[in-house]
């Protein structure tokens, strides 16, 4: 399954690297040129009682990726939902489904 997860923060980053290390296609669609260039770089660090290793994981502006995904899961807070959706229309296909998940846990 191809996925995009739109923000690489706490949640995002999470669930996104376990979906990684499962073996599935995960692509990361962030914002944040520092947190882009810092995954980029060192890959996305997975601290959990299990598991202590980086994932390394494609991760880019919206803009600069192409192509449609199986599954958008938007990790976002609500006030920046509207603008990550928009910013990530082109990689909706007829097939795709799309997950958001509001402000993490707690």
């Amino acid at each position: 399954m191809k996925i995009a997860i739109v923000g690489a923060g706490a949640m995002g980053g999470l669930f996104g690297a376990r979906l990684a290390l499962a073996g599935q296609d995960v692509s990361f669609v962030e914002a944040s040129e520092t947190t882009i260039e810092v995954i980029s770089r060192q890959g996305l660090r997975l601290e959990t009682p299990d598991v202590q290793e980086s994932v390394w994981v494609p991760i880019s502006r919206a803009h600069q990726v192409t192509g449609h995904f199986d599954l958008l899961v938007i990790f976002t807070k609500g006030f920046h939902t509207a603008a990550a959706i928009e910013s990530v229309r082109h990689l909706v296909g007829p097939q795709t489904w799309a997950l958001s998940v509001q402000n993490g846990l707690g």
